[in-house]
């Protein structure tokens, strides 16, 4: 079954916008232009119905077209026609509120409407000024679909290039640029506020602003219609140089402390100085340990300036907020800073930091030099054990440990041991000594010390501590040597005639032994054919007839009796000196063999 479809509606009706002043011609001109009907059951033409809405226009405003067709059976089809008719543009609170702009005049040439493409040159009252733009606006017709739809009737004030039209307003300050202030691209910028544009907007703030190293003591100001004010009264600021504070800072590290040292620069008549502040921060290390924020050091309280060209403290602790004072570590790595405080905090002087610097570490106490040396053979009387110490030491009073020097070896060496407890270690005038932090010595009696005997020297791990604090204790130290006694070796001997006395011939024997010695002499009487001493101990190396003839070697002589030999004994012959021993009272009629010989020296040892 066939059904009667509406009527379809046959015109433009794209928006129209125009001036109302406009209005009149385009409606004539609108009324010839025809509106069709198309209807496809008829098939009889017909014209459309016209009407406003909501009424025939009378001035600006937004009004429809309404264009209506009707077929044979009633059935209706309509469409709709936006047609905008703008107002010139208003100026002096024609327009809407929110064209309305304090104390705008108009134009120059006293118009207050603007028609549509005409232009106009602003014109502010009083204190007031085109804001930021003063070229000619020009009025035009509004985009009814960028606008709001109760303004989209009034005609648009813009500049030539399109940009909005920036109103009157008060007028704005100019940047102070007083000397020092703070320059950007060869610009001054005095206040802190600064856009770029070198001014600052009515009622705007002002915060002086000065160059680097220097300050203000001003406080901020107000721009009231292009004049800064502060207090009521005409306001300006000026820079004065902050304080010059240090010129460097730098330290000398140990285990426990630094020592820091900083140069400073001439006072500054601005600066009222309170002193000055040191800070601290531990660096982090490869150990995980984080860089710790800067804090407060003991030892390095508020310095106030002196009268000389550098300052010193002496860092020992950095401050912990939850654990208090913190010791400096042994390796650690630290930085320091330092500043200059004043009276008016804003010309305190900024802050000038120091390298990074690592505190020591207190290495444990090593031997570095002995006597004897470790599996030695010693071939004079040791009398004396030494052992160098590095770094200086101390003994550790506390300690229960001890020095021990053992003898042991061979069967004929007694089994002995000496020892000392470090309580009863002194520094000097003892048989265990500690002499200027470094050498310990230990002197046992002499009778200790025997010949072909082993000897082990041990010091007990914590006997001694370092001087430098936090105190390392010494390891075991321990190492053996022989002790093999050589007598003195005779480097001289010499017998020379004598001479015919009362009660016989005299002889003289010269002797010279390299080393101390006890020197028994003896003068031994023979006869030809002798096989030996009278007493049958041994063959004789020399012997001399009165007559002056020296005989060496095998000679046979016979005793003439048995006399007891003449001895010059124990004599003392120091080391490479020649001495004479004399022998009187000799027998013309016999042969005499002359011998010498030497024991070592035994004395106590001297320091």
């Amino acid at each position: 079954r066939r059904v009667d479809k509406p009527p379809e509606v046959l015109v433009d009706t794209t928006y129209v916008s125009l001036p109302a002043t406009d209005f009149q011609a385009w409606d004539a001109q609108e009324d010839a232009v025809l509106c069709d009907c198309k209807d496809y059951e008829d098939l009889v033409p017909r014209l459309c119905d016209k009407r406003w809405s909501p009424s025939t226009p009378s001035g600006p405003g937004k009004y429809f077209i309404i264009f209506t067709c009707t077929d044979s059976l009633g059935q209706r089809s309509a469409k709709k026609k936006r047609v905008i008719l703008t107002d010139s543009c208003a100026m002096l609170g024609e327009a809407p509120e929110m064209y309305r702009f304090a104390n705008r005049s108009g134009c120059k040439d006293g118009r207050t409407h603007i028609n549509h493409g005409e232009k106009c040159t602003i014109e502010c009252s009083g204190s007031y000024q085109p804001r930021f733009r003063d070229d000619d606006l020009v009025c035009l017709l509004p985009d009814p679909l960028s606008v709001s739809p109760y303004v989209y009737h009034q005609g648009m004030l813009v500049h030539d290039d399109g940009g909005a039209w920036h109103m009157c307003g008060r007028k704005p300050c100019d940047e102070l640029s007083p000397t020092n202030v703070y320059t950007f691209e060869n610009k001054l910028r005095g206040c802190t506020e600064s856009t770029g544009s070198a001014v600052i907007p009515d009622l705007g703030t002002c915060t002086p602003r000065c160059n680097e190293g220097f300050a203000s003591l001003d406080k901020p100001m107000q721009c009231e219609t292009g004049t800064f004010m502060r207090d009521g009264e005409i306001a300006s600021f000026q820079c004065i140089a902050v304080a010059k504070g240090a010129l460097s800072l730098g330290g000398s590290p140990s285990t426990l402390y630094i020592n820091l040292t900083w140069g400073i620069k001439e006072p500054e008549l601005g600066c009222t100085s309170l002193g000055f502040e040191v800070e601290g921060m531990r660096e982090g290390d490869d150990q995980g340990n984080e860089t710790e924020p800067w804090r407060s050091i003991k030892g390095c309280d508020q310095q106030a300036r002196g009268n000389t060209d550098f300052m010193s403290c002496t860092a020992t602790a950095l401050f912990d907020e939850e654990e208090g004072w913190q010791d400096f570590g042994e390796g650690d790595r630290y930085r320091f800073r330092v500043r200059e405080l004043c009276g008016d905090d804003v010309l305190t002087s900024a802050w000038v930091a120091s390298a990074t610097i690592q505190t020591l570490v207190v290495p444990q106490p090593t031997v570095t030099f002995r006597i004897p040396t470790p599996d030695e053979e010693v071939f004079v009387s040791p009398e004396l054990v030494i052992v160098l110490w590095t770094p200086n030491v101390q003994v550790d009073s506390t300690s229960t440990k001890r020095v021990v020097l053992t003898r042991h070896g061979s069967p004929g060496c007694r089994y002995h041991r000496y020892f000392k407890a470090a309580q009863r270690i002194r520094a000097k005038s003892g048989d265990v000594d500690l002499l200027n932090n470094a050498i310990l010595t230990v002197r046992p009696a002499s009778h200790f010390w025997l010949s072909s005997c082993k000897y082990t020297f041990l010091v007990e791990a914590g006997v001694l501590k370092t001087v430098l604090q936090p105190s390392k204790l010494n390891p075991d130290i321990s190492w053996s040597f022989t002790w093999v006694e050589i007598g003195p070796v005779r480097e001289h001997f010499r017998i020379e005639k004598g001479e015919a006395r009362q009660y016989g011939s005299s002889m003289r024997v010269k002797v010279k032994y390299d080393k101390d010695a006890n020197i028994t002499c003896t003068a031994m009487p023979y006869e030809s054919g002798s096989t030996g001493y009278t007493d049958g101990s041994r063959q004789p190396d020399t012997y001399l007839h009165l007559k002056g003839a020296l005989q060496i070697g095998g000679a046979t002589i016979r005793p003439a009796s048995l006399r007891v030999p003449t001895l010059k004994n124990n004599f003392v012959v120091k080391a490479g000196v020649l001495k004479d021993f004399e022998f009187d009272e000799l027998v013309p009629s016999l042969t005499y063999s002359f011998s010498c010989d030497g024991t070592k020296e035994v004395r106590d040892w001297v320091h």
